[in-house]
């Protein structure tokens, strides 16, 4: 009976010894156990997961959580350690893992709730990113608001465009406050490149209207006539005075491209076009009425009528870029494409 009595006695002590320790080692240990499901999910990209498994108590709040971006490669060699104990409902747990071939060592805090649950604090396992609305990472868009939160890993990113293409990973690490990691095309233009799209392309030319509509093109009438002169040998007002020069439509054609770009995201092109402008009419036939500007100029008089006319222009030069999802044309070279205008659309007119 003695004997019985006291083997009862050694198991009761036993289970008293099993409660207290709870939680402190491997076994039976609920703070890890929480740290490494957590860090499971970080591994297999479940953004649900990993926010159903901690709190945040710390300001600035996190942005947007990016759901359903993939990863490209997950973290690897995950390594969660047993918890120390802070007090009976506090834990750090230590953790460590390498993202892209560097090592993160850290610890996470780890409370327990109302109901006894272990529940981590603040974890560093999402990194705050910010991108071009050119771009998706891991397959997703940006919005207007271009800040968001990844778990941590290695994502792809692709261009969004009609003419470009392009891809390449990088790696979110944790981050939080306001240290946001920016992910832009600038900073990976050698993989970017214009594609032959750029042929069939049927998007805006506002962009190229105004690169156009910069063009001094009344400057040089004015230095056509006279030297830029504009009071000898007139009678009345002068041509280059009346001037009246604008864009108003361009259709063009791609015939050639360069498929690398600059630093500065610009792509160079050949292109043909029709270009709709307001434009001068010469004549030398003396028109008297309000339509037209006469003046006298050596070896006679001409006149000229400021209307929207059309011409053809052939194998110029151009550059293509985009930014915010537009597409954007302008002009390769505006100081020679000045004299190559005028020599469409003034004909060779004006008199030294």
């Amino acid at each position: 009976m003695m004997g019985r009595t006291r083997m009862i006695g050694g198991l009761t002590a036993i289970m008293m010894i099993l409660a207290m320790c709870a939680g402190c080692g491997i076994g039976g240990d609920g703070a890890h156990d929480a740290v490494q499901k957590l860090m499971d999910a970080v591994v297999a990209g479940d953004v649900s997961g990993v926010k159903n498994l901690y709190t945040l108590s710390v300001e600035p709040k996190m942005p947007t959580i990016l759901t359903g971006a993939k990863l490209k490669q997950p973290i690897q060699n995950v390594t969660v350690g047993e918890s120390e104990k802070v007090s009976d409902s506090e834990r750090t747990v230590p953790v460590s893992y390498s993202l892209n071939g560097k090592k993160t060592a850290g610890s996470f805090k780890v409370k327990q709730d109302a109901d006894k649950n272990w529940v981590i604090q603040n974890p560093p396992v999402f990194g705050q990113v910010s991108f071009d609305p050119d771009l998706t990472i891991g397959g997703k868009p940006s919005t207007k608001d271009n800040k968001f939160a990844l778990p941590i890993g290695v994502y792809e990113v692709n261009m969004v465009s009609d003419v470009l293409e392009g891809s390449w990973t990088v790696p979110v690490k944790a981050s939080s406050g306001f240290d946001y990691q920016g992910i832009t095309a600038n900073k990976n233009r050698k993989k970017i490149k214009l594609t032959d799209k750029i042929k069939t392309y049927n998007g805006s030319m506002s962009s190229l209207i105004d690169s156009f509509n910069l063009l001094p093109m009344c400057r040089k009438l004015k230095e056509l006539y006279l030297n830029g002169d504009d009071f000898a040998f007139i009678s009345g007002k002068s041509i280059s005075s009346a001037c009246k020069y604008q864009t108003t439509d361009i259709q063009i054609k791609v015939t050639d491209y360069t498929p690398d770009g600059d630093r500065d995201g610009y792509y160079p092109i050949k292109f043909d076009a029709t270009v709709k402008m307001i434009a001068p009419v010469f004549t030398d036939s003396g028109e008297n009425d309000d339509v037209w500007t006469c003046q006298s100029v050596q070896g006679g008089r001409q006149c000229a009528k400021f209307v929207e006319q059309s011409f053809e222009l052939k194998d110029w030069d151009g550059l293509v870029s985009q930014s915010n999802g537009n597409v954007y044309y302008r002009l390769a070279d505006p100081d020679q494409n000045v004299g190559e205008l005028a020599d469409v659309i003034y004909a060779g007119h004006g008199v030294d």
